[in-house]
């Protein structure tokens, strides 16, 4: 099994259930990018503080979208934001 941060200490019964977690949680992720991608929404990401944009064609800018389109805001109830400009 790989090793997680932090869990030094922890018996094998708790970093077994950390670790399945940890992989739930990324399925998640994985899951709402997908979607959001599918949507013709930008991801959002910070790195290094900075808050940077991941578009469905793989580019990756620190321009903030004026807009999200409007259809991805209220399909299926996601909730999604819509980014305003400056915001």
């Amino acid at each position: 099994m790989k090793e997680i941060h932090g869990t030094e200490g922890m018996s094998d019964e708790q970093r077994e259930s950390t670790a399945r977690i940890t992989r739930l949680g990324n399925r998640g992720v994985r899951k709402a990018i997908e979607r959001a991608h599918a949507a013709g929404l930008a991801v959002p990401f910070s790195k290094g503080g900075k808050i940077y944009f991941h578009w469905p064609d793989g580019t990756i800018t620190d321009k903030r979208p004026e807009k999200y389109p409007q259809k991805a805001a209220d399909s299926e109830g996601y909730g999604l934001m819509v980014a305003e400009k400056n915001q």
